[in-house]
């Protein structure tokens, strides 16, 4: 996995990326993640990178529809709802299903608490707030990049679906 997802295909997707504005105002701080892991430092890569995942559904709901639900499960639901109403979707609704599905219910959002060993997986509440220690580690940091790929995609294909690309 780490051989496919090397400083090439990151290269080319940030190119890719800055020239379709995927993320518009963040991808910035989504190279610089990609930046520190291609270096090596992963646990730069991880606080810079997990945030943004929050902030980059909330800004593409507001784009689509101007209002944002508060809660960020909500506004899961209501980005799921908003690609899942297309006429035409250009991925397998279980792709959305799974990139959402592990958002929403998977270690991105679970409870802190039932996380036993931060150097296997980690959670978005844990990162932000400090909670964990010892999670510096590119299995981690690129299991975010490549949840963060998969969320372009969808996001991607939906702006071709909807005709705003």
């Amino acid at each position: 996995i780490r051989a496919t997802f090397e400083e090439f295909y990151w290269r080319k997707n940030i190119g890719f990326w800055r020239e379709v504005d995927l993320f518009p105002g963040r991808l910035g701080y989504v190279e610089k993640a990609i930046t520190e892991y291609l270096d090596g430092d992963y646990v730069a890569c991880i606080y810079v990178l997990v945030p943004q995942f929050e902030g980059i559904i909330r800004d593409y709901i507001t784009n689509s529809i101007d209002r944002c639900e508060r809660q960020f499960r909500d506004a899961l639901e209501q980005l799921k709802t908003i690609i899942g109403s297309r006429k035409l979707l250009l991925f397998p609704r279980t792709t959305l299903n799974a990139i959402i599905g592990y958002l929403e219910a998977g270690s991105f959002w679970s409870n802190t608490g039932v996380i036993t060993d931060a150097s296997i997986e980690v959670n978005r509440h844990g990162i932000v707030h400090g909670v964990f220690t010892g999670f510096e580690c590119q299995d981690i940091a690129l299991k975010y990049l490549i949840l963060m790929d998969s969320l372009g995609f969808v996001l991607l294909h939906d702006r071709m679906a909807s005709g705003t690309l």
